[in-house]
Formats: structure tokens, C-alpha cells, sequence
């Protein structure tokens, strides 16, 4: 731009005058005198060049050098056994700096500040191990670098510097800093080292005063310690409740070294007065934290809200615990909040005249409900649209048709919770298939893995009958590989065990579960046959074995002709297999099975030849439930027929057990521990991603039959994301034997209700298609997902844009807003990557004109924060308000990229002065040639 007021200009102005009479007594005496035109180009350059130079061009050049001011916070929240660590971080982040354009100078500071190394060329930068020790006279940027001041040690005893170490007033370091600095046409940046934790309230405005100044402010946090003060980890609420009903409060306390801590718990509704709500002492000792040092406890308080609105609840530490030096006193306090509704609602389905459905029409679930019974379920989602959840009573497959679950899935995908309660009718008992659509929206398997023990005896005869040719060898023979090929398709922990007989039995291998079968088949390769037969002694000793055995399931497997040549009658066999294999107290379900089963297989006992044998072996196998095979030829093939008989693709479990925890759940803590034994179990297998809450035990009775796997009673699951279905399944039922368990004991009377409290904890009124989901992550940012379907096809919806806005309950500060990018099919997301930590945001997401139910999110302190003391959150702020360049500095290389970001920015010079000469140049050498002529 041109300034009539310059100099320059003016003395271009009179030059370019006489340049222009002169031009014309030129071209005047030219045109007489027919004298060169190479004088006029001349006067043309030079007038051009000075009308160049009025225009005040400017030359653009690359600077690279970088003026750099570390200030190093050293008050005692940074620990003096850190300041080491400190020295070697400073090291290490300015090594990756240019030394041949960087100029560094040391500010220390806490509550004052002051300079420990005026700016000066960066030297050799090392640990502080092996700094070296020369030094310089402070001096000219001239001096040799090997020879500079090297880097100031930070440890107390080595500074040059006094300072109140008591505070820390990051606001003074900067003011101290930017003092430093002499060259404004420089790169210049402050390095702040610190936890952040400013305790004189001036570090805003100073790193606000920045802005616009070409200083940009480099914030990295300094390795500290965990704070050795108490202080509250988290605190946790429901996102909705139901007036009238319990909130559950979790509070986390977190320290480094154990003590009393006393907890207080205050709570009011939104805009109303506080009140002071409960009060807890906590012990924490060195058993009631994870490893890694840090102490946790975690107390629970139940509130019972009176009125319909946002219930806010805050945790405090108590005032009369004491506070030690470097306390971190924004985490003493931790609020959360909670939406308080009208009555809940559910939808029960049960069958006619169930112990539930009567329960629930006498409003004896706690909430308002309405019973459904078969013929009359819904079979459209939108029809559950009013109830906060479902829950479906011991219905069997026939029960519960394919509409009536279709109308359960819509309706959880529209973030109603769902509690299957089931008996001896529901479930893989009550007929409903593994992969079928009920086990699809269950956190179970209807078909729990066969875990029954089972021992398979097999008693071979080895009369002389079993030395007859069969083919290209004995029967034996033929038996002895057909038994061991048949052995190789048990169950790998079946017991097998051998009894051989002639007119005794000796149980020549007994019962082990070596799946290699290995004595087994090495003892069929060394029997001995002998003449007699006598069928009551092996089945004797079976039951002599058999007896002593624990296994759940036993089979006997007998191989013989059935010629008896002893004294024993056959009425006394079959006797003795009756024994062996006793019939039922009560009778079997169809399609159950025995625990103890003989099978039989034929020798030679063709009806035409050995009519009373083969008789004699039916009537064995009919004695012991079992059935007979006389194809003595596919003994392999009828002995796999014969164990996969017991196969069932549902297993009941009819011995008494007890309830025990299987984990410590909010749910289950104001429950209590007295559970009625049952005799049944609907058996059940969580899928992996479930939690287990409740599992079957033995009793006392029972354990010395040995141990039973446990069976799954009640199981959990849920996304981690707030805002989705919830469903739970338990493996017990109102009716039958079950009832006592639900309906006779303290804990029982108080499970479903605290069921149905959980399932619908989280739900919110989402609009059809959309749920809405929020996750803290461990470094406090917040990320907010949204999905969207199409309510009719379920096909995800893509192309939209909704945003988000966050901001601070009861708090005048600008709200945060984001748009939400879309990062899967129908999935949307974003990140908060800075609120404001400790406090609880009301979070808002809108699409177009469609708007989502107000969240509360209470933002924890940062995992650093807690952990290291790094205030990361007032780091954060403190670059925003600086502006411009301003970073934060984690690594090496975020630095180095800074350094790049400065070395690519243009830096300028004026080009008149090089125009005026020039011109000037050339006029007067024009009028030193026409002298010299």
C-alpha cells in the first residue's frame, strides 16, 4: 500500500519529475540530432523501476528460526522425586528441534516465577545425567555451540532461582515468559510443563492475552505421581427412574494410601434448595483396590424420588478429612442426574390362571401392568409403544407363534427392556428350538452343553462259543475290533471300564477317562476264552461297580450267546438286571432316560438256532430298559445306535440345589442371600457376551456324589452404550417348585421387581427408528452415537445430519456443538473431545426437525487426571484460549511438527530500497556516458 506521507515516495515522486523534463528535451534533441534510442530505453527502465518502488513490493522468504521459552512448573504438586523425570522429558522433546535455528531460554516456576536461562542457541541437548558441564559468558548468538549454557537442572538443590513453591501460578509463568521474548519476527512459542493445577485463578486471562500476539502456547503434561488425597472416582445413577420407585446411587472413592474417608451424599431436585441426603464412612485398605496401588471402594445409596422432574445428586468428600499437600481438590466433588417419570408401565404375557399373571392384576409387581394371555398378544411393536417393558411368563413354543415374538423384537429395537421368566414350560424345556427366533433375543442357549457324567461298563463274554469262525477269523476277534472302533466315539470324558465272564466275572479294566481308550482296547487283545457261561455274575458285578460310581448317566453293555451252562436260572438273570437297573421312582418324561441302562448284544443267538439265548438276552435288555440287537455283524454300527439313543437336545436337572451369586451387581445388592432349595432347574447356557448373576449350587447332601457344573439361573445382558434394550432371563418360574424360590423367600419376593427396575433403567421415549447412545472415554472426551432404521423394513437410514450441543447444567458457559459424521450404515457419531470434567451436561441431539429426550451425562475426571494429577481438561482450555498455533504437546513429534508448521510460514522483505538504487544506478550511469562524450 502507498503513503503520500513517506519520504521514499516523495523523493521518488521528484525524481520521476526531472526524469520526465529531461525525457523530453531528450526526445526533442532525438529527433533533430537522429541520436540513439538506447538513452530512451534507459529513462524507461528507470522510471519503471521507480514506479515499482512507490508500489512498496514486498520479497516473501522462509524463516526456520524458532524462539522457544520452556516454562517448568516445580511446586509441590510436582512432586521434587518427578523433577528428574522432568529434566529427561525436556531433553527428549527439544531433541527433535533443529540446534542450527532454535533458541531456547528456562523459566521455573510455582506460586512466582523467574528465569533460569536467558533465550539462548538450543545447545547439545542429553538426560540430565550426562549434561555437560562447560558453560559460556552469556553472549552473542555468535558462540560456539559445544560451549553454550546447557539446560538447567529443575531439582531444587540445583536451581539458580528462589521461588514459593507453596502454589502454582501458571498465569505469572506465562507473563514471565512472553517478557522474554526480543524478536517479534520470529517463531516464538512458550513450553508449558505442568499438571495444570492452577491455584491463583489467573492462567485464563494470561493464555487469552496470546491471542493475536504471534505467541503460541505449547501445553505438555509433566509426569507426576497419583495424588495421595482421596477422591471421587465416579459416581453412577440411571438415566430414567420412575417416581415412587428406587434410584441406585453407586459412588466410587479412589486413594493411594489407606485411611478413613467419609462420604457425603447430597441431592435436590433441579433449581430446588440442596439437601443433605446420607453420609458413609469407608475404610479403604490395601484389599479393597485392584492392583497397581490405587485403593476403590464403591458404596451404594437407594433414593426413592417424590416428585416427577430431574433429581440432581452430588458426592463429597467429607469436610473433616484432612487434605495433604498437592490435594487434587476438584475431584472432591462428583454430581450426576436423573430423570424422574410417571408410573411405570409393563405388559405381561403369561397363560390363563398363572401365579404371575394373578400377581400382576393385583399390582403386585410394584407397577402398573396389563396381563396378556395366549390368543391375545400383540403382534405389532407399536403396540408396546407405552409400556417401559415386557415380560413373558413360562410360555412354551406353542405358545408364543412367530407374530408374537416379531412384535417382542420390534419392540426392543425401540429400547423396551425384556424379562423371560421361565420353568419347567419356557424355554429349551418348554419345546423352543437352539437357533430358533425366542433363543435370538435372549441372552441364552436353549440347548446348554451335555455336561452329564456318564460311564460306560461293557461286560463281554468269553465262553468258547465267542472261538466260532467268522469270517476270516473268531467272533471274538471281530468283537474286539468292533468294541474298540465304537469306543473312539464316546463322549472324550466318558468313563469306560471291561468285565470279562465265563462262569465268574473279573473286571479286568476299570472305569477311567483316558480318551485314547488305551486299556481298554489292549485288554481285548489279550483275553483268554474258556468253556462255561454264568450271565448273573458280570451283572452282579456290575452292579457291585456301578454302586460305587457317581457318574450321572451309566450304561452296560453285555455281549453273550445267553447259553447259561451254570446252575443259575434265567429267572434269577433277569432278576439280577432289574436290580442292576432299577426302574424310576416316578416315571420318566417322554423322551427321558434312565440313569442306569443295559444294552445287549447277540452272539450266535439266531432265533432258529438259539431260541432260548436270544429270548434270554431280550428279556435282559427289556429288565434293565435297554433294548437287544442280534445283528452280531454290525456290532460297531448298533452300539453307536445305542449311545446316541441317550442324546437329548435338552437336558433337565431334577436333584435339589441352591442359589448362590455368581457376581456382585448392583441389581442383586439390596436383594439378601436366603434362597429356598429347588428339585428342578430349567438348564440353560449364557452366551458369551451375557452376565451371569445367578447360579445353581450344591447342597451339602449332595457333594459328596461329587461335583455338578452349575447351571446359569439368571443372566444379564445390554449394550455398554446408555440408551438400549435391556433383557434378562431367569431360569426360574411363579409356578411349581419354583414358586417357593420367587414367592416364599425375602430375596425372591424382591428379584423381579429389581428386574424390571434394571430393564428399563435406561430407556427413554426415543423417536421410532433412532436410539441414542453416550460412552466417556478414559480420556473424559464424550462420544455420542446415534443409529437410525426404518421402523418398516429395518434397513438402515443413511444421509442424514443431525448435530449435537452439550453443555453444563445450571451453568451461563457457551454450549458445545458438534455435527454427527456418519462412520457405519445408519450410524452416526461424534466426539466431545473437552467438557468440562466433574460436572453433568445435558446433552441435545436433533435431526432436522426430529428432536431426542434431553440426556444427562455426568463427565468424570480424566483417567490422567486421576491417576497422574494432570488436569488434561484445564490444558485443553488453556490452548483453546490461546489460539493460533497453540497445541498440546504428548510426544516428540508433536513438537517436531509444530517446529515444521513455523518453518513453512511465509516471513517477508520490502523491495523498494533495491528498486530506488537500481533506477538511480541507471540514470546515473546514463549521465556519466554522455559526460564522458
Amino acid at each position: 500500500m502507498m503513503h503520500f506521507a513517506n519520504p521514499t515516495f516523495i523523493l521518488i515522486a521528484l525524481l520521476y519529475g526531472v526524469f520526465f523534463v529531461r525525457y523530453r528535451q531528450f526526445v526533442a534533441q532525438s529527433v533533430v540530432r537522429r541520436r540513439s534510442w538506447k538513452p530512451l530505453a534507459v529513462h524507461a527502465s528507470a522510471c519503471l523501476l521507480l514506479i515499482l518502488a512507490a508500489m512498496g513490493p514486498q520479497l516473501a522468504a522462509l524463516s526456520r528460526h524458532v524462539q522457544l521459552i520452556v516454562a517448568a512448573d516445580v511446586s509441590n504438586s510436582v512432586s521434587v522425586f518427578y523433577l528428574p523425570t522432568q529434566n529427561n522429558r525436556i531433553a527428549e522433546l527439544l531433541g527433535v528441534l533443529d540446534r542450527k535455528h532454535t533458541d531456547v531460554g528456562v523459566v521455573v516456576f510455582g506460586g512466582t516465577a523467574a528465569t533460569e536461562r536467558p533465550l539462548l542457541p538450543l545447545p547439545e541437548v542429553t538426560d540430565a545425567s550426562t549434561r555437560s558441564s562447560a558453560r559460556s559468558r552469556p553472549g552473542s548468538p555468535g558462540a560456539k555451540r559445544d560451549v553454550l549454557p546447557p539446560l538447567p537442572s529443575l531439582e531444587k538443590e540445583k536451581r539458580t532461582s528462589v521461588i514459593d513453591t507453596e502454589s502454582t501460578d501458571i498465569g505469572n509463568a506465562i507473563g514471565v515468559s512472553r517478557n522474554l521474548f526480543p524478536d517479534p519476527d520470529k517463531s516464538r512459542a512458550i513450553l508449558l510443563f505442568s499438571d495444570f493445577r492452577d491455584t491463583q485463578g489467573h492462567a485464563a486471562a494470561a493464555a487469552a492475552a496470546l491471542s493475536g500476539s504471534g505467541i503460541d502456547l505449547l501445553c505438555t503434561p509433566v509426569i507426576v505421581g497419583t495424588p495421595a488425597d482421596a477422591h471421587i472416582r465416579s459416581i453412577h445413577v440411571p438415566d430414567t427412574a420412575q417416581i415412587g420407585r428406587a434410584i441406585p446411587v453407586e459412588v466410587t472413592v479412589s486413594a493411594l494410601t489407606p485411611g478413613p474417608v467419609r462420604v457425603e451424599l447430597w441431592s435436590r431436585g433441579l433449581g430446588q434448595k440442596v439437601k443433605h441426603y446420607h453420609s458413609e464412612k469407608v475404610e479403604l485398605t490395601r484389599e479393597s483396590g485392584p492392583s497397581g496401588g490405587e485403593l476403590q471402594k464403591t458404596i451404594r445409596f437407594i433414593d426413592v424420588p417424590d416428585i416427577i422432574g430431574v433429581s440432581m445428586y452430588a458426592a463429597r468428600i467429607g469436610s473433616e478429612q484432612a487434605t495433604p499437600a498437592g490435594d487434587v481438590n476438584s475431584m472432591d466433588t462428583l454430581s450426576a442426574a436423573v430423570r424422574v417419570t410417571g408410573p411405570s408401565r409393563w405388559a405381561v404375557l403369561a397363560a390363563k390362571n398363572s401365579t404371575l399373571s394373578h400377581l400382576a392384576a393385583a399390582n403386585g409387581l410394584g407397577v402398573q401392568t396389563d396381563v396378556f394371555e395366549p390368543g391375545r398378544f400383540k403382534t405389532r411393536g407399536s403396540d408396546y409403544s407405552a409400556y417401559s417393558g415386557i415380560i413373558v411368563d413360562g410360555l412354551a413354543a406353542k405358545d408364543l407363534p412367530d407374530p408374537a415374538l416379531a412384535a417382542i423384537s420390534d419392540a426392543l429395537d425401540a429400547g423396551k427392556g425384556l424379562i423371560a421368566v421361565g420353568g419347567e414350560n419356557a424355554f429349551g424345556a418348554g419345546g423352543h428350538l437352539t437357533d430358533g427366533k425366542w433363543e435370538s433375543l435372549l441372552p441364552i442357549a436353549m440347548t446348554p452343553e451335555d455336561d452329564r457324567t456318564r460311564s460306560v461298563l461293557f461286560l463281554i463274554d468269553i465262553s468258547s462259543s465267542m472261538s466260532e469262525k467268522m469270517g476270516e477269523g473268531e467272533k471274538f476277534d471281530f468283537a474286539a475290533k468292533q468294541l474298540s472302533m465304537a469306543a473312539q466315539h464316546l463322549k472324550p470324558l466318558d468313563r469306560v471300564g471291561l468285565i470279562t465272564f465265563s462262569d465268574t466275572a473279573d473286571y479286568l479294566v476299570e472305569l477311567n477317562t483316558d480318551p485314547e481308550r488305551a486299556k481298554f482296547r489292549d485288554a481285548l487283545t489279550r483275553i483268554k476264552r474258556v468253556n462255561s457261561t454264568d450271565l448273573l455274575a458280570p451283572i452282579k458285578k456290575a452292579q457291585e461297580v456301578l454302586d460305587k460310581d457317581d457318574a450321572e448317566e451309566q450304561l452296560v453293555v453285555l455281549l453273550s450267546d445267553g447259553q447259561v451252562t451254570s446252575g443259575t436260572t434265567d429267572a434269577q438273570t433277569i432278576a439280577g438286571a432289574r436290580a442292576l437297573c432299577p426302574e424310576p421312582a416316578q416315571p420318566l418324561e417322554p423322551g427321558a432316560t434312565r440313569r442306569r441302562t443295559i444294552f445287549t448284544f447277540g452272539i450266535g443267538t439266531n432265533p432258529a438256532e438259539n431260541a432260548k439265548g436270544d429270548a434270554l438276552m431280550r428279556d435282559i435288555a427289556a429288565a434293565g430298559g435297554g433294548k437287544f440287537s442280534e445283528q452280531f455283524d454290525r456290532l460297531a454300527e448298533r452300539l453307536q445306535q445305542a449311545f446316541d439313543s441317550q442324546k437329548k437336545d435338552f437336558f433337565k436337572r431334577r436333584e435339589r440345589f441352591g442359589v448362590r451369586s455368581a457376581l456382585d451387581h448392583p441389581l442383586l445388592a439390596n436383594i439378601g442371600k436366603e434362597w429356598t432349595p429347588l428339585p428342578f432347574r430349567n438348564r440353560v447356557k449364557a452366551k458369551p457376551a451375557a452376565e451371569t448373576l445367578l447360579l445353581s449350587a450344591p447342597l451339602q447332601e449332595a457333594t459328596q456324589k461329587g461335583a455338578r457344573r452349575p447351571d446359569p439361573l439368571l443372566v444379564l445382558s445390554g449394550s455398554a452404550w446408555p440408551g438400549t434394550a435391556r433383557v434378562a432371563a431367569l431360569a426360574l418360574s411363579y409356578d411349581g417348585a419354583d414358586g417357593d424360590v420367587l414367592l416364599k423367600t425375602p430375596a425372591g419376593q424382591k428379584l423381579l421387581p429389581a428386574l424390571m427396575e434394571w430393564a428399563e433403567a435406561r430407556n427413554e421415549p426415543m423417536p421410532p427408528g433412532w436410539s441414542l447412545s453416550t460412552r466417556v472415554a478414559a480420556d473424559g472426551a464424550l462420544d455420542v452415537e446415534v443409529r437410525s432404521i426404518d421402523p418398516g423394513t429395518h434397513a438402515p437410514v443413511n444421509g442424514l445430519a443431525p448435530r449435537a450441543q452439550l453443555s453444563v447444567v445450571e451453568s451461563e458457559k457457551a454450549p458445545l456443538e458438534a455435527p454427527l459424521i456418519p462412520t457405519a450404515p445408519g450410524v452416526y457419531r461424534a466426539t466431545f473431545s473437552s467438557p468440562t470434567a466433574g460436572h453433568v451436561h445435558s446433552l441435545n441431539v436433533s435431526e432436522g426437525t426430529t428432536r431426542f429426550p434431553e440426556r444427562f451425562v455426568t463427565i468424570p475426571f480424566s483417567a490422567e487426571t486421576t491417576q497422574l494429577g494432570v488436569d488434561r481438561t484445564a490444558m485443553q482450555e488453556l490452548v483453546q484460549k490461546a489460539g493460533g498455533g497453540s497445541r498440546v504437546i504428548d510426544r516428540p513429534q508433536h513438537l517436531r511438527d509444530w517446529e515444521e508448521s513455523k518453518a513453512l510460514a511465509q516471513s517477508s522483505a520490502p523491495l523498494a530500497p533495491w528498486l530506488l538504487g537500481l533506477a538511480l544506478a541507471l540514470l546515473l550511469g546514463l549521465y556519466v556516458v554522455r559526460g564522458a562524450r
